[in-house]
């Protein structure tokens, strides 16, 4: 036992180095919805449909992945729990009860949460199987899951190796992977459609040579060795962000950025909502667990 505990504790500290060593997911605080509009468009989208279709009121609620901006702050909980792999973004977070695990090995007992939330973690995790398999162990029956994850696995590019992602989903594979794990889903919706044309930039630089070559494996998930690199694209947003987040300390600067970030957000959720469903570069997921 004691060995296999060793094994899994390397593993996290591994592949939570990514966050450690970023220098921009790493900085990421509980002022992310405001410093970045395209998080801002995303929480509210999903906002919006989880009180359209579910509520936002619950008894417990599980974030996950979600470091030190969790969605789950806008919803009513009576007991709220944030895990995340890397100590680095759990830091940032206050308030909520946080919990250093791998989403695939949870440390909670079974039939506990209403809902879960995760907003671009499930694309992380080696074995996603696993990871809902967990989470439908700790759900209670009827309880709530709320995805964010990648759309089009056609659109798999240097981005997404550096963000460390396995794998790009669609629909029909997202479906598949929840039920099944026992859930059912209610609604599928667009969260971002081109992102204001960021995402066709980015995958202009797909045949980026990186240090170590990008691979399949099972099923056409892509896994990836070497260092991760950042694109062009990506170093002009992540640097922009970066300033952003020091600047949203500063109230004056607040006044002024707010109704700019306000604006920008919602043209991002225009973007989406003017998109076709199969362009969309992002999607949300609103599922219940089996009763």
């Amino acid at each position: 036992m004691v060995p296999v505990i060793a094994l899994v504790e390397f593993y996290m500290a591994y592949e939570s180095g990514f966050y450690e060593g970023s220098g921009y997911y790493g900085k990421a605080s509980l002022a992310e919805s405001i410093a970045n509009p395209g998080i801002r468009a995303k929480f509210d989208t999903l906002y919006s449909r989880m009180t359209r279709a579910t509520g936002v009121t619950f008894r417990r609620c599980l974030d996950i992945g979600c470091g030190a901006s969790p969605f789950s702050l806008r919803l009513t909980c009576a007991q709220r729990v944030i895990v995340d792999l890397s100590f680095v973004a759990l830091r940032g977070a206050r308030g909520p009860e946080r919990i250093q695990a791998d989403l695939q090995y949870l440390p909670m007992r079974g039939d506990t949460f209403h809902v879960v939330i995760g907003t671009d973690v499930l694309e992380h995790v080696p074995q996603d199987g696993l990871a809902t398999a967990e989470i439908g162990r700790v759900s209670t029956r009827g309880g709530i899951l709320a995805l964010t994850i990648p759309h089009r696995p056609d659109l798999w590019s240097s981005s997404d190796v550096y963000e460390g992602h396995f794998r790009r989903y669609s629909r029909e594979s997202a479906t598949k992977v929840l039920a099944e794990t026992g859930y059912r889903v209610i609604i599928t919706f667009k969260v971002y459609g081109v992102y204001l044309l960021m995402r066709a930039v980015q995958i202009r630089d797909r045949k980026r040579i990186l240090q170590g070559k990008p691979q399949r494996g099972k099923s056409g998930k892509h896994v990836t060795t070497g260092n991760r690199e950042k694109t062009p694209a990506e170093f002009v947003l992540s640097d922009v962000v970066n300033v952003l987040r020091l600047l949203t300390r500063n109230r004056f600067f607040m006044a002024l950025y707010n109704p700019l970030s306000k604006v920008v957000s919602r043209l991002i959720a225009l973007d989406a909502c003017l998109s076709p469903f199969s362009a969309a570069s992002e999607i949300g997921i609103l599922s219940r667990k089996n009763a």
